[in-house]
Formats: structure tokens, C-alpha cells, sequence
């Protein structure tokens, strides 16, 4: 899906398929490495590890992972309500605090924490009801 979506803006991108348990690369590769929406669905010792391999592969990371809110409680009741159900798998927000202790076991500091709010539930739900509903497979 990914090449595919590169042609049609006729743009040109090496891709790799690799494991975010297991990256296939060196120690401190990368400058940034950055996770958006993967943490969340995994659970224990795999969160850690997850979050170890981003460490390891880089010298800074940027990573997004939804945090128990009543905005993104919101949210995913709207998605839900609309999808009959909820869409993406198992999900389970994650606290700050287990974020930065996660990063801090592997020796990176949290340099800046954000939150979604109202407007981002706005924002998200009006783009999700004009460009991704139906949700399905690119061809």
C-alpha cells in the first residue's frame, strides 16, 4: 500500500519490511526515529521492547500514543458509533507517566508531552467523515 501510495504523487521511496520488536538496523542509525499509533497496541514487556528498539536505533524519538482523556474517549466512541464497533484492534491508551518511565529505562528523557483536545476531536472527526470513511484497502 505504501509503494502505491508513493507512485500515485510520483514520488520514489526505498522501503524495508522489518519487525518494531526487532529493527533490522545499526545502534543509533537514524537522528529521529518516530512511532505514531503502534504502542498502544501492544501490551507489557512488548511496549518496552518497542520502545527499546526506537532507542537503540536513534538519537531522538518522537513518539504519539493516545492517553486516557475524555476527549480521546470521545473520540473513540464517535468511531465506534459509526463503524459499529471499534475499527483498529486492540487499543489501550497510555499515561504520560508510563510513557516517560518507559524512555527513562531506556535513557531518553521526555522533552515535551501533548494532548489532544476538543478541537483535535473536531478536526479529526470531520476529516475522518470526508476523506477515510469507508475505510478500505487502496488499489
Amino acid at each position: 500500500m505504501s509503494r502505491e501510495l508513493f507512485n500515485r504523487f510520483g514520488e520514489s521511496a526505498y522501503f524495508i519490511v522489518g519487525d518494531g520488536l526487532s529493527l533490522p538496523f545499526n545502534d543509533r542509525y537514524f537522528d529521529l526515529s518516530i512511532s505514531c499509533g503502534l504502542i498502544e497496541h501492544f501490551k507489557g514487556f512488548d511496549q518496552g521492547k518497542i520502545v527499546s528498539e526506537h532507542c537503540r536505533v536513534a538519537d531522538n524519538v518522537l513518539c504519539q500514543v493516545p492517553t486516557s482523556s475524555v476527549t480521546y474517549w470521545l473520540q473513540r466512541s464517535g468511531i465506534s458509533i459509526m463503524n459499529n464497533g471499534w475499527p483498529f484492534g486492540y487499543e489501550k491508551p497510555i499515561s504520560s507517566k508510563k510513557m516517560k518511565t518507559l524512555f527513562r529505562e531506556y535513557g531518553f528523557k521526555s522533552e515535551l508531552a501533548g494532548y489532544h483536545d476538543l478541537l483535535s476531536v473536531i478536526s479529526f472527526f470531520l476529516l475522518y467523515l470526508y476523506d477515510v470513511k469507508p475505510l478500505k484497502r487502496l488499489h
